[in-house]
């Protein structure tokens, strides 16, 4: 069954204050020890909600990963993971925990809801990523981009963004949907908002969407917007799904800082998307080589 990306909130996630020897985060209490201490435990906590589905036939947990659970609803066999939803709490205390939790539970559902042209949007995924979905026999809309990244065609639904397979548009390839894909993501250009971290640094968010921010730096729109912010070079970090950070690349600091908040965000290891940093000149995105 196409996997899906739960956004555990659709609105500001994160603001990061950069360009220091010690990053954080900021705008949420971190806790100061685990909320949930045992991964294991947790699951246990998922996995009684998820007994809750009408349609279940079974569920159970991996006994060779305690963040995985192996799920049976109407004959479709589902490999689920609660590593980001068991970070994102952690990292996030004020957060309502059920409240996440039924929304990661509704998303395993997702396949079973009717996909059309108005759900289709351009996200920015890793061949890392591609290969986990591949790998479980799914061909996934896509094309490489440049890079660790690939332009994926996604399925935005309420409590979820999944991958598009073929089977969802049987008689369309990538490059039928792509033009659908990108005009549907232009439509969420008003609700970028750009948070400004500094002089040189930018957060950019999608008000009540942040999943879809990395997608916008495949919009011309996007970087006409951003345009007064960084009439030059850029570089670009997009390591965690609903994160996009633009620093102006002519400040010496940029690249170091550039890499301190990937590796931040890398140690707190959920939603993870790219560790690498990119650059954007001339209208072209391009890998930065450190």
């Amino acid at each position: 069954m196409p996997q899906s990306d739960v956004s555990p909130t659709r609105r500001k996630l994160l603001i990061i204050s950069l360009l220091s020897s010690i990053l954080a985060t900021l705008g949420k209490a971190r806790a100061s020890e685990p909320r949930f201490p045992d991964i294991s435990a947790f699951r246990e906590r998922v996995i009684a909600r998820i007994k809750q589905l009408p349609d279940l036939d079974e569920v159970t947990p991996d006994p060779a990963d305690p963040a995985k659970i192996d799920i049976r609803i109407k004959d479709n066999v589902i490999t689920s993971d609660v590593t980001n939803i068991f970070g994102y709490l952690n990292s996030y205390p004020n957060e309502n925990a059920d409240e996440i939790i039924d929304r990661f539970v509704r998303s395993l559902t997702a396949f079973q809801t009717p996909v059309s042209h108005e759900q289709l949007v351009a996200a920015i995924r890793t061949a890392a990523l591609l290969q986990e979905i591949e790998a479980s026999g799914q061909s996934v809309l896509h094309q490489r981009l440049v890079g660790d990244l690939v332009i994926a065609l996604m399925v935005d639904l309420p409590d979820s963004l999944r991958w598009a397979i073929e089977d969802d548009f049987p008689n369309e390839s990538f490059d039928d949907l792509q033009p659908i894909a990108f005009e549907n993501l232009r439509e969420w250009l008003p609700k970028v908002a750009p948070n400004r971290i500094s002089d040189t640094v930018v957060q950019y968010l999608v008000e009540g969407n942040d999943i879809l921010a990395p997608g916008m730096i495949l919009l011309d729109e996007f970087w006409q917007l951003a345009k007064s912010d960084f009439p030059g070079d850029v570089l670009v970090t997009i390591a965690r799904r609903d994160q996009l950070i633009v620093f102006e690349a002519s400040n010496p600091a940029a690249l170091r800082a550039a890499r301190s908040i990937v590796d931040d965000t890398f140690e707190e290891g959920f939603m993870l998307l790219s560790n690498r940093i990119y650059r954007r000149r001339d209208g072209k995105l391009e890998l930065v080589e450190e």
